[in-house]
């Protein structure tokens, strides 16, 4: 299984992560993996393997402009109100 954030500290809360699904395991990584893991590495993401996420790829809140992971979901979360829900 995969890990789980606590609410209010996970990166795909404020966008800043995704899973991918059809990985596989980190140490059996499907064929799909191993052609997308070095795409998003190039483009600054780390991949969850390192810690055991297979499907979860993640980017630098520093680099998207956020000293902190909880600044970045106040901004998203900000936003989702202004464009979702209208205020």
């Amino acid at each position: 299984s995969n890990p789980v954030a606590k609410p209010g500290t996970s990166r795909h809360e404020s966008g800043f992560s995704v899973d991918v699904k059809g990985m596989g395991e980190v140490r059996n990584p499907t064929k799909l993996a191993k052609t997308i893991i070095p795409i998003f590495k190039k483009y600054g993401f780390e991949w969850g393997g390192s810690f055991n996420d297979a499907p979860h790829f993640q980017a630098s809140y520093a680099k998207g402009g956020y000293k902190s992971g909880a600044e970045a979901i106040r901004a998203a979360s900000a936003y989702y109100k202004k464009c979702v829900e209208g205020r």
